[in-house]
């Protein structure tokens, strides 16, 4: 197992693990991924969905890697996902305070207030997600074939059997 398949291997691993550990912290204890499934599936939305699937993208890339058949492309899949859907979010979240008649745009300046409530979860899921991507990547860079292109003949290879 070389050091980008170990990469690979931990931050998947601490994506998957996170699912279990708590995101938000409020009075009543801590918020976990996992307490989505028991809402059931009639309040899972396509974004939920996906964001439950990145979990499990997780877990599979984490089994493939541990076992040997890692899958370079499969883990900046797992990796750029949960980047993905946080773009996405930020997307659909400032095109709705748009058009909900307040206007003006989201308050970034009060992002101090939600990194009060964060729990540990989000920052292992992110940095997991950072560490698979920052592998994956390594990994498909040191698959890649490497061809070494020559300018001009080497003058030893050169035949002399034509006629002077």
């Amino acid at each position: 197992m070389n050091n980008n398949t170990k990469i690979i291997a931990a931050g998947t691993a601490a994506m998957a693990i996170s699912f279990f550990l708590p995101w938000i912290n409020i009075w009543v204890g801590g918020i976990a991924p996992s307490n989505m499934l028991k809402a059931g599936a009639d309040a899972m939305t396509l974004g939920t969905l996906i964001f439950i699937a990145s979990f499990v993208l997780a877990a599979v890339v984490c089994v493939m890697s541990v076992t040997g058949k890692e899958n370079p492309k499969l883990a900046v899949a797992a990796g750029a996902l949960p980047f993905a859907m946080a773009a996405w979010a930020i997307l659909k979240s400032t095109a709705a305070v748009n058009s909900s008649g307040y206007g003006g745009s989201i308050p970034w300046g009060d992002l101090g207030q939600l990194f009060q409530i964060v729990a540990i979860g989000l920052p292992i899921y992110a940095i997991g997600a950072a560490a698979t991507l920052v592998g994956g990547f390594r990994e498909l860079n040191a698959a890649a074939p490497t061809t070494e292109v020559s300018a001009a003949p080497n003058p030893a290879t050169v035949s002399s059997d034509e006629p002077t």
